[in-house]
């Protein structure tokens, strides 16, 4: 056989000119780090049968070098990267338990015939991780994993590099690693396997957050550092914005728990306490079969309702920035070393009206809001449309 390289069939396993040939393709860090985009060998026979326990022989040597090589050149990835990788993984890895814990539950409540069936969502999930992987080594990211990109240089207040950069092609790269990564153990969760249900890949084994822990931060539970924060702003804020803020504090509490000690909580907590409310459904605690569920189901619940009207861009900017303030508070007075929500933005979708200013009000329109219980007398601070002796 004369001219160019030929499979065989066998993995890795060449002929040209009746001459076999090992050949391995060389991916990310690797690839990057060697300027190599192959490793190629002859084995120096024309025998079918030789040539193959040679290749298998190579191959095995070559894994093992590779596979001890590709840590040390992660290494040299900035911990920015690796950090945005990590709070990622674990906010994909948290829609996935929620998603196994309250699927059953949710398709009693719409009373879904068809259910939650773990078979069958977990025989998607092997094709799904392929693709991740195949995307982690081709370098060929989807329109959604170029979103989550570009959201991640957004959300560190950093300016967006170009998409054939280093830095582009690395932070994609890691991303697909931690979606795949959460797959997988999403996977072992819905087939039973819960000795496979820790994290296997060394970048996102979870560290022990008290080990970093200063001893000189309080350490309270968010439940009293709410507390706290309700006394000291007692006296500063309007009725309305109080009820703004206790709004925030249910929320919080409801996604975090009442026990989650203060200076525990992630940049990952409060990007997945963004990303909640623009899926909550707007004024979603007058609706029936919303208001009785718990934040998480009734986040759940909006994701398949294909109907639910949403807050607005400028409602969700209001409760992230009410988040904000409060971390900013406990910055202040020394409950945490750094507030979590910092650099924390909403992406403003295109073709989103919010940026509109309203038309000035006609006088005749002011005449009658002056005149309305709300500044005339309300009847309480829960009924200010109806009127009453109460003024505030």
């Amino acid at each position: 056989m004369k001219g160019g390289f030929h499979h065989t069939g066998t993995p890795k396993l060449y002929i040209k000119d009746s001459v076999y040939y090992y050949r391995r393709q060389l991916y990310g860090l690797i690839n990057q780090h060697l300027g190599m985009r192959e490793i190629r060998r002859s084995l120096k026979t024309g025998n079918v049968e030789e040539a193959r326990l040679r290749c298998a022989y190579i191959d095995l040597k070559y894994k093992h070098i590779l596979e001890s090589v590709e840590p040390m050149l992660s290494d040299n990835i900035s911990p920015e990267a690796k950090e945005i990788a990590r709070d990622y993984f674990r906010r994909e890895l948290q829609s996935y338990l929620d998603e196994i814990e309250l699927g059953p539950h949710l398709a009693s409540v719409t009373k879904n015939r068809k259910g939650f069936d773990p078979e069958w969502q977990a025989s998607k999930v092997p094709n799904s991780i392929d693709s991740f992987k195949k995307m982690t080594i081709s370098k060929k990211f989807s329109p959604d994993i170029c979103y989550q990109i570009d959201q991640s240089f957004e959300d560190i207040g950093q300016k967006i590099p170009s998409r054939n950069s280093n830095e582009y092609i690395i932070l994609g790269s890691l991303i697909c690693r931690a979606h795949a990564e959460a797959l997988r153990i999403y996977h072992a969760h819905l087939t039973g396997q819960h000795t496979e249900t820790t994290p296997q890949d060394p970048l996102f084994v979870p560290t022990q957050i008290a080990a970093y822990a200063k001893q000189t931060i309080e350490q309270i539970s968010l439940s009293e550092a709410i507390n706290r924060h309700k006394l000291y702003k007692k006296d500063e804020i309007k009725l309305g914005t109080k009820e703004d803020y206790q709004r925030v504090y249910n929320w919080i509490l409801d996604l975090f728990g009442e026990d989650k000690i203060l200076n525990t909580i992630t940049k990952a907590d409060v990007r997945n306490f963004k990303d909640m409310l623009t899926l909550m459904p707007k004024n979603y605690s007058k609706k029936k079969g919303y208001k009785k569920l718990t934040l998480k189901k009734v986040v759940f619940k909006s994701k398949q309702d294909t109907n639910v009207v949403r807050n607005s861009f400028k409602t969700c900017q209001k409760y992230l920035s009410l988040v904000k303030a409060f971390f900013q508070w406990a910055v202040d007075d020394g409950y945490v070393e750094a507030s979590p929500a910092t650099n924390i933005k909403l992406a403003k979708k295109k073709g989103n009206k919010s940026g509109k200013k309203r038309r000035p009000f006609l006088r005749n329109e002011i005449d009658t809001l002056l005149q309305s219980p709300l500044f005339t007398g309300y009847q309480s601070p829960t009924k200010r449309h109806i009127k009453g002796k109460m003024k505030i």
